[in-house]
C-alpha cells in the first residue's frame, strides 16, 4: 500500500514501484504480461525494454547488463547508483558549466567522481588503476550522471554544446 492506501506495485525483477498499466519496468527494463516485439526485427519477441531509449530488442538487440536491460547502442554505457553517465572530464570548471546547461534545460544531473583530492588525505590515482581494468577515467575523472529517463535528452543538450560528438563517449 502506498500513502493513499492504494495497491502499490512492484517490478518482480528488481521490486521498483510501477504502476498498474505500465508495460514495462522503467529502471530494469524487465517486460511484465503482455508480449513486446523487438523495434529492429518485428517478428521477434523481446527480452526487455532499454532503460535509456525504451526501445523493446530481441536478443539480437540488446540483453541484460547488471541487472539492467540495454540496447545493444546502450550497453556500453556506465551505470552508477541508478543513473547513466553522460559526460566526463578532468576539467573541473568545465564540467560544472556542463552540470549548470543540463539544469537550464530542466535536467537532474548529478555529479559523481571517484577522484579525492590530496587535501583530504590518500588520494585516489593511478596506483589503483589495477582496480579498474586500467582505466584513467576511473580514477581521474569528474562524471555527469543523469536518471535513465533523462540520458536522450541531455546528450542532445551536450551535443549542442560541442561537449560530446556521440552518445556514451
Amino acid at each position: 500500500m502506498d500513502d493513499n492506501g492504494k495497491p502499490q506495485w512492484r517490478c518482480d525483477r528488481c521490486g521498483h514501484p510501477v504502476q498498474e498499466t505500465s508495460a514495462h519496468c522503467p529502471e530494469c527494463g524487465a517486460l511484465f504480461d503482455q508480449p513486446a516485439f523487438c523495434v529492429c526485427h518485428h517478428s521477434r519477441e523481446a527480452l526487455g525494454v532499454c532503460i535509456i531509449c525504451s526501445n523493446p530488442s530481441c536478443e539480437k538487440c540488446g540483453g541484460w547488463v547488471a541487472g539492467r536491460f540495454l540496447c545493444a547502442r546502450h550497453a556500453g554505457y556506465e551505470i552508477i547508483e541508478n543513473m547513466a553517465r553522460v559526460y566526463g572530464d578532468t576539467d573541473f570548471v568545465r564540467l560544472h558549466f556542463a552540470q549548470k546547461c543540463l539544469e537550464q534545460a530542466g535536467l537532474r544531473p548529478f555529479q559523481f567522481s571517484l577522484k579525492q583530492e590530496p587535501a583530504h588525505g590518500v588520494g585516489f590515482g593511478y596506483q589503483n588503476l589495477a582496480h579498474h581494468g586500467g582505466d584513467p577515467h576511473a580514477a581521474c575523472e569528474w562524471k555527469i550522471l543523469l536518471p535513465f529517463d533523462e540520458v536522450l535528452k541531455g546528450e542532445e543538450v551536450l551535443k549542442e554544446l560541442d561537449f560530446i560528438r556521440e552518445p556514451g563517449a
